[in-house]
């Protein structure tokens, strides 16, 4: 499995670990960088390495709003706010295109043609 994290807790081992025996690994799905930023303010430049890294932890086959265990979905209101940041930073046109294709498909199942609030609708009763 994955999912976001800022520090790790291991419980439960017979001998203490050492930092060498852990390994955290950053997946996410391949894009161009195409957009940067960079200015005279500290504080700024944070912000946006910080943005940059939530993209690419929230970029992995769909955009999700956040990469916790316990939810990792594609909502589409936050893509939509999103989308025009992201797509300055990388080249997203495949992954935002295949996206958008699972989109339709599911507004195609929705009686009237809604757009769900997530894609894939895993939210659905049907």
């Amino acid at each position: 499995t994955f999912h976001g994290f800022r520090y790790v807790q291991i419980d439960g081992m017979a001998e203490p670990l050492d930092r060498e025996s852990l390994r955290a690994v950053v997946i996410h799905s391949d894009m161009r960088r195409t957009g940067w930023f960079d200015c005279s303010h500290p504080g700024l430049n944070r912000l946006h390495e910080n943005a940059l890294w939530s993209m690419r932890g929230n970029f992995l086959s769909l955009p999700t709003d956040c990469p916790q265990r316990d939810e990792r979905l594609g909502w589409t209101g936050d893509i939509q706010v999103f989308a025009p940041a992201a797509s300055f930073l990388y080249d997203t046109g495949a992954f935002l295109s295949s996206w958008l294709i699972d989109l339709a498909i599911e507004q195609g199942h929705a009686d009237g043609g809604v757009v769900p609030f997530v894609v894939p609708n895993v939210l659905s009763d049907a």
